[in-house]
């Protein structure tokens, strides 16, 4: 073994194409090191980058504002299915192909919601029934859904039916809205 120290940065000025992520790490983990150990002895160590965080959300959803007609229609909705029975599956008048307007029924998006007895399908998951309380056109299914690797979420799926075409819904931490069952 020679007495050369190998430099641990890696070339960005190659005239060969290196990874983006591999230059900046090697900036990043070289700022605050002192000037005898940035190369030469007379060299002065670089300057610190800005850094950039990237934050990525597991599934991404729309943002949704609460619609003030809709949750007045709905102020009762999640109260008249907590009255109802328990049950182990969600009834067949709920079942269907649902979007939030017609246009996105041929299209997959997050504004599609394909309902199932034993499950609740979203656009890049699908929610796993647990157990459901059911009062008449009111139901609260439990979902178990899972995200890559993280602990399953578990969550309250609300509907309400409107009529036979149109359902309120509500779920997790957001607003109540309305679907649209998609024609075959």
């Amino acid at each position: 073994m020679s007495g050369k120290v190998e430099n641990p940065m890696p070339d960005c000025s190659s005239p060969r194409p290196f990874p983006v992520l591999a230059c900046a790490l090697g900036l990043v983990l070289t700022t605050g090191c002192d000037s005898q150990s940035a190369g030469d002895p007379g060299e002065t160590a670089p300057s610190p980058a800005p850094t950039v965080t990237q934050t990525v959300a597991a599934t991404p959803t729309p943002t949704r504002a609460a619609d003030p007609e809709v949750e007045a229609a709905g102020a009762r909705d999640d109260a008249e299915a907590a009255e109802g029975a328990m049950q182990d599956t969600i009834p067949a008048r709920f079942h269907g192909d649902w979007s939030e307007d017609l246009a996105h029924c041929g299209q997959p998006g997050h504004q599609r919601y394909d309902i199932r007895a034993r499950e609740v399908g979203f656009f890049e998951s699908t929610g796993i029934v647990q157990d459901v309380r059911v009062n008449g056109d009111y139901a609260a299914a439990t979902l178990s859904e899972q995200y890559g690797d993280a602990p399953p979420a578990v969550y309250v799926f609300y509907m309400a039916i409107e009529g036979p075409n149109t359902m309120r819904i509500r779920y997790d931490d957001n607003p109540r809205f309305r679907i649209y069952r998609c024609p075959n």
